[in-house]
């Protein structure tokens, strides 16, 4: 009886508590090493430069008839700050969406 349980104890020790003991002390260092990261990056706001939209008909075909939709694409200009103090200004496109992007006045 006692040799059984020197056996399960034997089994939690090196079968579940060695492994979940290094599994721990690789994570914290882990965190330790990448825990500043997250600080590197701030919220930031960016300028709306340029905005504009197109309106065409999308068409939307199953097997024996098409559909045709008002389809909208939007191109964005923006201009954000990095840490250096500089601004970088970028252009992305919104193609094919079927509800445009809510134009507001600020």
């Amino acid at each position: 009886m006692g040799g059984i349980a020197i056996t399960c104890a034997s089994f939690y020790v090196c079968g579940i508590l060695i492994p979940c003991i290094i599994w721990g002390s690789i994570s914290a260092s882990w965190y330790v090493k990448y825990k500043n990261i997250r600080n590197m990056y701030t919220p930031t706001t960016c300028l709306l430069l340029n905005y504009t939209v197109n309106s065409h008909q999308c068409e939307d075909c199953e097997e024996d008839y098409c559909t045709y939709d008002t389809c909208f694409d939007e191109r964005f200009v923006v201009s954000y700050p990095i840490s250096n103090n500089s601004y970088i200004t970028s252009i992305f496109a919104s193609l094919d969406n079927a509800k445009q992007h809510q134009q507001t006045q600020v």
